[in-house]
């Protein structure tokens, strides 16, 4: 225990040093601005009429929206086309397992 009070007091003199790497950060106060704009652009995605759509896209949709720096509508077009050969592999495969089944039951 008095290892323990050694070491605490050594910290709160190395914090209290001009030298000190770290800064004291008990006086920043913290803002829900940014969770609040947030909040706002979820709700202007998220509308009576888009409630069915899964997680994942709007999750996309708020990323897209909040960081319009980082792409073009030629990323979203690729990105859309990506989306859609990836949906057409996995009916493919749902279908062929299909058949698969049915000759199983076939035979």
């Amino acid at each position: 225990m008095i290892e323990f009070e050694m070491l605490m007091q050594q910290t709160e003199t190395d914090h209290n040093s001009v030298n000190c790497p770290y800064i004291n950060s008990d006086f920043i106060l913290a803002s829900a601005a940014v969770v609040e704009r947030l909040w706002s652009l979820a709700g202007l995605i998220l509308t009576d009429n888009r409630k069915g759509m899964t997680p994942h896209l709007f999750e996309a949709l708020l990323y897209l929206k909040v960081k319009d720096g980082f792409w073009t509508r030629a990323d979203v077009v690729e990105a859309r086309r990506e989306a859609q050969k990836v949906e057409q592999s996995a009916r493919l495969d749902k279908h062929l397992r299909e058949d698969a089944l049915q000759e199983e039951n076939v035979i």
